[in-house]
């Protein structure tokens, strides 16, 4: 009865994972095809009419898996901490990833498909840099706060 939180562990392990893999070998799938255009024949670049399409298509589902690689990685290294700690901090997590992971899934997958309106003339990060490089870096240092202060208070 005590040992269910390890079977919660495993279950986002492999959940985590098959995320993981299926998202990566998408977007491999995905530059496999985009790969072929513009192609070089006979000293200049010839250009499929149909590249374009597929390129754009392509596009807007990397906009949409990129977010989920990258939380589905964060999670899977972050579950796997969580084998080795007690089952106090594994609660705690849960408290807080049940409802912070979601909240940065959403945010993450809401950025990388909307423009942000802005002045495209100023040169910076746009909105889904921003949250691509802050949201998954503060779930991990949050994470690892609340692992590390649960596991260490017997």
């Amino acid at each position: 009865m005590k040992q269910k939180y390890k079977i919660c562990i495993y279950i986002i392990l492999f959940i985590s994972f098959s995320f993981m893999i299926s998202s990566f070998s998408f977007l491999l799938h995905t530059a496999a095809q985009s790969s072929s255009c513009p192609y070089y024949v006979a000293g200049t670049y010839q250009v499929d009419p149909h590249c374009y399409s597929i390129r754009e298509v392509n596009e807007g589902y990397y906009q949409k898996i990129v977010p989920i690689l990258t939380s589905s990685a964060i999670l899977f290294f972050i579950s796997l901490i969580l084998l080795f700690v007690r089952r106090e901090a594994f609660i705690a997590w849960a408290k807080f990833a049940g409802v912070a992971f979601p909240l940065m899934l959403g945010t993450l997958l809401y950025t990388f498909t909307h423009e942000s309106i802005g002045a495209a003339w100023m040169s910076g990060p746009t909105n889904a840099q921003i949250s691509a490089t802050i949201l998954p870096a503060l779930f991990v240092i949050v994470s690892f706060v609340i692992i590390a202060f649960n596991q260490a208070k017997r």
